[in-house]
Parts: C-alpha cells; structure tokens; sequence
C-alpha cells in the first residue's frame, strides 16, 4: 500500500511538471506580439516499457546564493538530484499542506500559489556535509542535508524555489529548525529563434544605462533583472563608500562587492545605444517589456527588462 501510494504521488508529480511546461508554452504560443518559440524542458526521456517515464529537469541558478554555492543543478523524476555533477537520492516524500504552503511563500518571500499546477513538496535527500560545492561550500555547513522543500508560484512558474535543510526530522516550515538557505532556480527552456525570425527584427527602442546598470539587463524574468540590478547598485555603493573614506569602509564592511556578471544569471547585458524590439505594446505604460536584441557577435537574445533602461526612438 505504501508503495502503491508513492508510486501515485511521484506520478501526480510528474504531471505537475508536465502541466507547468505546457502551461509555459501556452503563454508563450498565444502571445500574437513574441516571437514563435517551442519551450520544451532540456530532459533525458529514459523511460523503459511498461514503467512511469523518467525526465531530468535542468535547472539554471539565478539567485545570488544559488549561483555562489550550487551552481546549475538537474532534478530527475527517478528520485535524484544532480549537484556538482554528483547525484544524491531525492524521494518524493508528499505534497506540501495548505498552511505548509503558505509558510514557505512567506520563507521564499513570494505570494502563495493559487494555481493546481505549482510544485508544492517535500523531499528527502541525503548529501553529506563532505560534499564540497562551488568555492569549497557547503550546503548545511557541518551537517549533512536531508531535506528539500520546493514552491513555485502563479507569477514565474518556471522559477524553482529551495530550501535545503538538515535534521531527521521533517522540517518545520513555521520555525524552520535545521534551515540552511533558500535558493533560486529557472527551468532550462531552450531557445529556438529561425532564420526568417531574425529577418523579421525590427528595432524600435535603444538599450541604455539606468544609474548603476551601465546598460540594459536582459533576463529571463523580471526578478533576475532585479536581482542583477541590485548587485549593480551594490558595487556601485561600495566603490563610492570607498572613495570617501580612501579605502578605510572595508575595515567594518570587508571587501567590495565585485563587479557583476550577468551571464552567471542568465542575463546579458546591451550596451547603451544597442537596438531593441519591444514585443508587447504596453512595455511603456503598465508591462513589462518583452525584447529580442541582437549582441555584437550577432547572437539573438530575448527576454524582458525594465521600462527606464529602454529609450524610445
């Protein structure tokens, strides 16, 4: 009976899964304005006759700590998780609760889904604390990781949250004994631009700086860009705090924050002056402006980015 109701659970999941992606195209493929895209998840079928099919979801990091500490991670159907090119069992324990969910929108400081095909659950992992990630980190510091919590929201249902955590213990999601962090994640969507649509690039507004950003950041979503966007800010407050005190600011603060890099994120960044196609037409009132640009070496980019770091011819 056990057995028979994991096995559901784990199919439950991958449907879950499968309805996120269709629900991410869907959006993509009735949007009249972008650009035509096939956004399958970049996934391994290795399914064998008569069993549940088994995909690995890959998942590119996009928050400070996940790109700091995991890097780019693969989740797989088949129980595993893929971190530092290792895998470690990843068992589908349940789905989270009413209360449980609102408990971790609150920890990842994103509005509680409403939408049946967010991915609400938890898992039961075991890394050791031996494992030794990007820059010689740890996930639990001396302990060793043995449970996951996941969310996504109604907003940006390709962006994965987790919550890494230690203890024998399920998690508490109210008091969060045994939590290590919280990390951010965009399900890898391959991008597919033709020949004739590139042809069809037709600029009508020009990259440009925004205080900080000495350019336009292009993301896949709009909190990457505010994320990059902070980092920007960051380094840009350390290196004036250092200016006026001739150095002296890192004796209480440390070291100054470095100069970011967007493509650790995903992003790119256009130079001031670089040609924009806005897609939606109320990029400059109420949207968020969906862009396709070209780089200087010719590759298409797109994605979306702030209102102000757009000028209008």
């Amino acid at each position: 009976m056990g057995h028979r109701r994991s096995l559901s659970v784990l199919a439950r999941a991958t449907l879950i899964l499968a309805a996120t992606l269709l629900m991410i195209a869907l959006l993509e493929g009735h949007s009249s304005d972008s650009l035509s895209q096939q956004p399958t998840a970049e996934a391994k079928n290795t399914s064998k006759q008569g069993t549940l099919s088994t995909f690995t979801f890959k998942l590119r990091a996009i928050s400070h700590t996940a790109v700091s500490i995991t890097g780019d991670i693969e989740i797989s159907t088949d129980e595993a998780i893929v971190l530092g090119g290792k895998r470690y069992p990843s068992k589908l324990v349940r789905e989270l609760q009413v209360d449980e969910i609102r408990e971790a929108a609150r920890l990842f400081s994103v509005e509680p889904p409403r939408n049946s095909s967010a991915l609400h659950a938890l898992y039961k992992t075991d890394i050791p604390a031996t494992q030794k990630l990007l820059r010689g980190n740890t996930l639990c510091g001396d302990e060793d990781t043995t449970w996951i919590v996941s969310l996504t929201d109604d907003e940006n249902p390709q962006v994965w949250n987790l919550a890494f955590f230690s203890g024998a213990r399920e998690p508490d999601l109210d008091s969060l004994p045994g939590l290590c962090g919280t990390y951010r994640y965009q399900l890898f969507i391959p991008n597919t631009e033709s020949a004739r649509e590139l042809d069809s690039f037709r600029p009508n507004a020009a990259a440009k700086s925004l205080t900080a950003a000495p350019g336009a950041i292009v993301c896949d979503n709009l909190a990457t860009v505010r994320l990059v966007f902070d980092l920007y800010a960051a380094h840009w407050e350390d290196r004036v705090q250092d200016a006026l005190t001739k150095g002296q600011a890192t004796q209480l603060r440390g070291q100054s924050s470095p100069v970011p890099n967007p493509s650790a994120y995903g992003c790119s960044l256009l130079t001031p002056g670089t040609p924009v196609q806005v897609l939606n037409s109320d990029a400059f009132t109420t949207g968020i402006p969906r862009v396709v640009a070209k780089l200087p070496n010719g590759k298409p980019i797109r994605g979306v980015t702030l209102p102000s770091m757009l000028a209008k011819p």
